[in-house]
């Protein structure tokens, strides 16, 4: 039985991460929740996509960028692509990003 080098996608997850700020308000941020749930949930529907698309709480300051990058890197199971380290390239505050970014390990170019 042979093994092929391509992983088995399917057993694979990518997290989908939106970020925020909390000044815009509870109703904003309940806003950008929804959509963006929705937009994991097309994803995660679409025959296309061959993992698990997984939707994660709106992310709104450092300490949140921060842990969900730690819970990333122990997570065996999970793939991020370069989708979504862009999306943490364009939350705000930058600096908390790049924070997080620093000990993001999993990231596939």
């Amino acid at each position: 039985m042979s093994r092929s080098i391509i992983p088995d996608l399917k057993t694979r997850t990518v997290w989908f991460l939106t970020g925020s700020q909390g000044l815009y308000g509870e109703e904003t941020l309940k806003q950008v929740a929804e959509q963006s749930q929705e937009v994991a949930r097309v994803l995660g529907a679409a025959s296309e996509v061959p993992v698990t698309i997984v939707w994660k709480p709106v992310l709104t300051d450092s300490a949140a960028i921060r842990r969900a990058v730690l819970d990333a890197n122990a997570d065996d199971f999970l793939t991020l692509i370069r989708t979504v380290a862009t999306v943490w390239r364009r939350l705000a505050p930058c600096l908390h990003t790049a924070e997080g970014l620093e000990i993001l390990r999993r990231v596939e170019w």
